[in-house]
Formats: structure tokens, C-alpha cells, sequence
């Protein structure tokens, strides 16, 4: 049985409709900079949106359009500090990939809390993480 939601996938961000054109340029440019190795000073973007808009999907397409890889943790699961980092650097240290890759977080919100509303210590491992990555995170 063909997989209908691989064989119709966006491949480029310009097929994504919610998205503005100077946000997919932005796109765009921040995962260039990577492969140029020019890393930019923010090295993760959020992708903000209701279910359903194409926050992965866009990354999906993003990574397409570029010629790398997605490696995807959701984050549903990791809903405290040391499973986040523990998936986070297996992930960062243990990839084996033939191209660049892109780290995509999913369901992001639920890990930077606990299920009673305190942090889980997730937004400062996150923000360390991202001064010093060289993956690009979305």
C-alpha cells in the first residue's frame, strides 16, 4: 500500500502555504548557513503554529530542499530533564547519516515543562545546546 502522505510530501518550502516568502527565505538561509559552516548566532528556530499547519512538514520539506536529513526526537516522551539530554546527545553523537542532518524536536512545548506546570529544567539545557550546535535545530 502507497503511503499517501510520503507521495504527496512537500519537498520545498515554497510548497507550503501557510508560510510567508520572507520567513521561507529565512529558512532557507539559516540551514545554508550550516552547510557553509557559518554558523549563525541562533543556531534552532521554532516553528509556532495550531496542529495541523505544517510545522513538520515544513521542516520535512525544508530538509528536502536542502539535501539533509531529518533526525526527529518528539519530545511527548521526554518529559524531564535527563531523557531530553540523553536523547538529545545520543542523538547529536550516535547518527549515522550519508548527508547533513537536522534536528527536529516535535511536540517541543511539552518538554520544556513538567505536567504541573514547572520547568523541567528543559529551557536551559535547550538554550546551551543551542549556542554551540553545529545541526542545525528546528
Amino acid at each position: 500500500m502507497i503511503d499517501i502522505r510520503k507521495k504527496y510530501a512537500p519537498t520545498s518550502v515554497f510548497e507550503i502555504l501557510a508560510i510567508e516568502n520572507k520567513d521561507r527565505q529565512y529558512l532557507l538561509d539559516f540551514i545554508k548557513a550550516f552547510g557553509a559552516s557559518q554558523y549563525p548566532d541562533r543556531r534552532g528556530v521554532f516553528l509556532v503554529g495550531s496542529p495541523g499547519t505544517g510545522k513538520t512538514a515544513t521542516a520535512y520539506a525544508l530538509a528536502a530542499q536542502c539535501g539533509y536529513e531529518v533526525l526527529e526526537i518528539n519530545s511527548s516522551a521526554q518529559r524531564n530533564l535527563p531523557e531530553l539530554e540523553y536523547e538529545l546527545n545520543y542523538t547529536l553523537n550516535n547518527a549515522q547519516v550519508d548527508k547533513p542532518a537536522i534536528i527536529l524536536i516535535d511536540e517541543i512545548d511539552g518538554m520544556l515543562t513538567t505536567k504541573k506546570g514547572e520547568d523541567s529544567g528543559g529551557v536551559q539545557y535547550l538554550a546551551k545546546i543551542l549556542k554551540s550546535t553545529k545541526v542545525p535545530i528546528i
